[in-house]
Parts: C-alpha cells; structure tokens; sequence
C-alpha cells in the first residue's frame, strides 16, 4: 500500500513540474465571428453541440425540469451576425402536468461575442 502511494506522488510531482507555465503568456485575442456557423460553434457546448445556458433557460419554466431532453440545438445558417446576434432553436421533450412526454422547441437570440441568451423569442 505504501509503495502504491509513493508511486502515485512521484508521478503527480513529475507531471506537475513538466507543465508549462500559462501565467506568462499572453491570451490569443478574440475575433468576431463572420458569419453565423462561427458564432454558433463558438458558443456551442464541445461535449454535446447544445447551448448549455439556453437549455438552463427552458428548463427553469418546465413543470418537470427534470425529465428535460435536448435533441438538439440550431441555428439559421443565413443569419447575419452584423447586428451581433443570431438566432437559435433548441428542440427539445419534457413531461408535462399529465406526466405526458411533449416534445417541444424554443427561440432565442444569442449575442456572438458573449454567448448570452439576450431573449428567449417563444418557450414552445
């Protein structure tokens, strides 16, 4: 037991040390988007593709914010991002008072530079 630990804190220490040093370099500086594909896949989640805070959102005024389902979440291909915005749709199915699966979307608009919900458009 004793040497498995040894092990483990050698190998964290050398890890660590072998790490380089971010706090000296300087961060890449940020573009605008130019177009609405950039803007949504700046702010889309790398895990899923879903907007992460749109879906907090929707599931604030769900009647079982629990049984939220995202199927996905999408954006207008031809929208301009010259106003600093786009819109998205997020589809998505929740239980409603009857305990009934309804599948539903909603609207929303995003600003490209922060990747905030600015309006939330229709709920579904």
């Amino acid at each position: 037991m004793r040497r498995v630990v040894v092990v483990v804190v050698c190998v964290l220490l050398t890890v660590g040390c072998s790490l380089p040093d971010t706090a000296d370099t300087p961060s890449t500086p940020t573009t605008r988007p130019s177009n609405a594909a950039e803007a949504f896949e700046a702010c889309a989640s790398a895990w899923d593709g879903n907007h992460d805070g749109f879906e907090a959102l929707i599931r604030e005024v769900l009647n079982d914010p629990g049984s939220m389902e995202t199927h996905g979440t999408y954006y207008n291909a031809s929208d301009s991002v010259s106003d600093g915005e786009i819109t998205i749709r997020l589809d998505y199915g929740a239980r409603n008072a009857f305990g009934g699966m309804v599948r539903s979307d909603a609207l929303g608009v995003m600003d490209v530079e922060t990747c905030e919900i600015t309006e939330v458009i229709t709920y579904g």
